[in-house]
Formats: structure tokens, sequence, C-alpha cells
């Protein structure tokens, strides 16, 4: 992770795993570390409210904290994903295998 984000990558907040970076190649290793360990023991919503940037890694964090979540038993959400995040699943061919997971946003839901 490059020093720019000094924030934190990930705080626990109103029952949820708020991501406070963008999700891209120079954070993805930390998101994912952060995350895992929480996806390892209770069922989880990973809230991407606070996101302002996604690129692929993006992806690969989320299908890999599905993968880990699953095999430990439990339930991994995503709320609040930005558009750009929905954009690459189609481009990538995984937004049937997401869809499942995504949790409309707080504006799409009153729309």
């Amino acid at each position: 992770m490059t020093s720019e984000l000094t924030a934190e990558v990930l705080v626990e907040r109103d029952g949820r795993l708020c991501v406070q970076v963008p999700m891209n190649m120079d954070s993805a290793a930390a998101v994912l570390a952060a995350a895992e360990v929480h996806v390892r023991i209770a069922d989880c919503v990973l809230d991407l409210t606070a996101v302002p940037a996604v690129d692929s890694a993006a992806l690969s964090v989320v299908l890999s904290l599905l993968r880990v979540s699953r095999a430990a038993g439990h339930r991994l959400s995503v709320a609040n994903a930005p558009a750009a995040f929905g954009s690459l699943a189609a481009l990538y061919g995984v937004d049937e295998l997401l869809s499942e997971h995504l949790l409309a946003r707080a504006a799409d839901a009153h729309a």
C-alpha cells in the first residue's frame, strides 16, 4: 500500500465493515487482509460507501472475500458498491456471480 493512504483501511461501524480507501491495485492487499479476519469468523456486510474509486483489484478483493467467507460457512454481502464496481463486474462477466451478494444502494432503494 502506498504512503498516500494514511487513513484506516477498514473500520467497523454499525455492524458493517466500512472500506475507507480507494479499492485499487495499491490498496487491494491491505483491504483483503483487514477484511479477511472478519469474514472468517462471522457473516459480514462490506460497505463501500466511502470508497472513492475502484479498479479491477476491487473485484479480486470481493471475490476472494466471498471465497473465504463461504469456506468458513459464513455469508458476505456488499453494500453501497460504486457504479464503477458494477460496470467492472459486467465487463469481466462476474456480475451474475456477484448479484446475490450485492445489496441495493440506499439511494437506489428509494428510487
